[in-house]
């Protein structure tokens, strides 16, 4: 018999005429059952929010609107629990934004984080299991300003990361590897990066993997780093100073790279 536990914090809304109940921290623990959920939401000042679940077809969702914004979602295997079908969503607009979720030893997972506006900073990493299949990572950054992203799936077979920044600093580290039971086989990362200084990185150790780097405007630079067979490398770059790196070690494996205006450079290293 499955028990269903649905935890909802809803809000923690603060009056703004007493400048002590602007703080706004939340914080929520599952664990056990089946089909958990939480949600957080809240709005103004110096908001944190916390939530930890522990069992299967577990739902997190943190939505945090205006000032600090700090947002963290962990997501880890319970030994009662089969580890499947587990959902983690961040949505946070304006001001600093700082987004952590981090999901381990399960199988169908996704992790999404929209961050709209201002400092920014995303972190996803899924890892670590003995057979890890099928993950999924979406982080979108618009509205300009600092943006950082960093992306780790680890121990995983099939698996999908996607990051779009939009304005201002932009960096992007996506990172997927082999170890454990995973095989680290048809893995997949793209990166588009839409003006001011972006930079991307692709670390990919695997087989029958693809990383592609996309970059529209301004400062430009990006490395893809693969290990493995049958990888493929792909960049793309239009205006402004423009770098590209692709280096790939094994065998069968395919790179290309696109250069559109301005200052151009290109290189591809392949080796068994």
């Amino acid at each position: 018999m499955k028990v269903k536990t649905i935890l909802t914090v809803a809000v923690l809304f603060a009056s703004s005429s007493a400048a002590f109940a602007q703080q706004n921290d939340a914080e929520i623990q599952q664990i056990g059952g089946d089909a958990n959920m939480a949600t957080i939401g809240q709005t103004g000042m110096l908001n944190s929010a916390f939530i930890s679940q522990e069992a299967d077809n577990d739902v997190a969702i943190i939505q945090q609107t205006g000032d600090n914004n700090v947002a963290t979602v962990l997501q880890g295997f319970h030994p009662d629990a089969n580890g499947f079908d587990t959902d983690a969503e961040i949505i946070q607009v304006g001001n600093r934004n700082e987004a952590t979720i981090t999901q381990t030893g399960r199988h169908e997972v996704s992790g999404f984080i929209h961050q709209t506006g201002d400092d920014n900073i995303a972190f996803i990493e899924q890892d670590k299991a003995d057979d890890f299949n099928n993950a999924r990572v979406e982080i979108v950054q618009t509205g300009g300003e600092q943006n950082y992203v960093l992306q780790q799936q680890e121990d995983r077979r099939g698996v999908f990361g996607e990051v779009h920044q939009e304005g201002d600093n932009n960096v992007v580290h996506q990172t997927q590897t082999i170890g454990g039971g995973g095989s680290g086989m048809f893995s997949h990362v793209v990166s588009n990066q839409f003006g001011d200084f972006n930079e991307a990185d692709v670390d990919q150790n695997g087989e029958r993997g693809s990383g592609e780097t996309h970059q529209y405007g301004e400062d430009n630079h990006a490395t893809i780093d693969q290990d493995g067979d049958e990888n493929k490398g792909h960049i793309l770059q239009e205006g402004m100073m423009n770098m590209a790196f692709v280096s790939q070690m094994g065998n069968m494996h395919s790179a290309h790279i696109h250069q559109n205006g301005n200052s151009n450079s290109a290189s591809v290293m392949q080796n068994q």
